[in-house]
């Protein structure tokens, strides 16, 4: 308790130190993550091997998993859109895995 009472103390006055006139700096002027543009990365030394490139103002594909060019991960999609059609089946189906992953269930 003696520790703890000139702890709290001292917290408490760090806190007013900013003072009542504080004005918090202005946000740095650039429309992006960073200011410049982005460079392109190295070729990769796997199948495909370009370059990855940045498209700023690019809109990503309702299917973007296509991007892939992935017979499996398409079969899986395909799979969970037949198997749950909407938002709710999945979320059930969701509960459900949950549900059956917890000790004492099966």
């Amino acid at each position: 308790m003696t520790v703890l009472v000139p702890l709290l103390l001292a917290t408490s006055l760090a806190g007013c130190t900013v003072g009542p006139d504080f004005v918090p700096p202005a946000a740095p002027s650039v429309g992006g993550y960073t200011a410049g543009v982005l460079p392109a990365t190295s070729s990769a030394k796997i199948s495909g091997r370009a370059a990855q490139r940045f498209v700023s103002g690019m809109d990503v594909p309702g299917d973007w998993w296509r991007l892939f060019h992935s017979r499996q991960i398409d079969a899986f999609v395909a799979e969970a859109i037949a198997n749950h059609p909407d938002l709710q089946s999945a979320k059930a189906a969701l509960r459900q895995a949950l549900r059956e992953g917890e000790p004492g269930h099966g």
